[in-house]
């Protein structure tokens, strides 16, 4: 007869609202053993007011208005799309990796996430890195982060 799983080794990656929707997840208590957070936002409303002001030079305050046709019209708000307001509970290692150069969501998100979660987490920020950028910024440092990051959730679980 062949070996045995005992265990399956399962996590999360994901890039921008991937990343979003995987820290969204973690609210549910999912069963997985890690979560990479590529470049995620942790307050939707945040990062839309920020885009509205830079691409149209609209008001602060403009979102409310787009708010209020996406309540009617389909029944959701910006301003309840708040991954980070999951992490309250969370004890799943989270690896937060964000490009410093980042002109869409800020990677201030993912240290801010990093502190909201009680459980482990590390946050690793690339010089120079655009929105998304960070593994074609330094694809060998984005490896080794992974890796090591990897190997201390492995360690996590044998020790259990």
């Amino acid at each position: 007869m062949g070996a045995t799983i005992d265990y399956a080794i399962l996590g999360l990656h994901g890039e921008s609202m991937g990343s979003g929707i995987s820290i969204s997840s973690l609210k549910y208590k999912p069963d997985v053993d890690f979560v990479i957070a590529d470049c995620g936002y942790g307050v939707l409303s945040d990062v839309l007011e920020h885009k509205i002001k830079q691409i149209f030079h609209l008001p602060k305050g403009f979102l409310k208005y787009l708010d209020f046709f996406a309540k009617n019209i389909f029944g959701y708000s910006f301003y309840d799309v708040r991954p980070i307001d999951c992490l309250k509970e969370n004890d799943v290692p989270v690896c937060f990796i964000h490009g410093k150069n980042d002109n869409f969501i800020d990677y201030a998100q993912s240290q801010n996430m990093s502190k909201a979660t009680p459980g482990y987490s590390e946050v690793h920020l690339f010089d120079g890195a655009d929105h998304a950028q960070s593994i074609e910024k330094d694809k060998n440092r984005y490896y080794t982060i992974v890796e090591n990051f990897l190997n201390k959730v492995l360690e996590k679980i044998y020790q259990n």
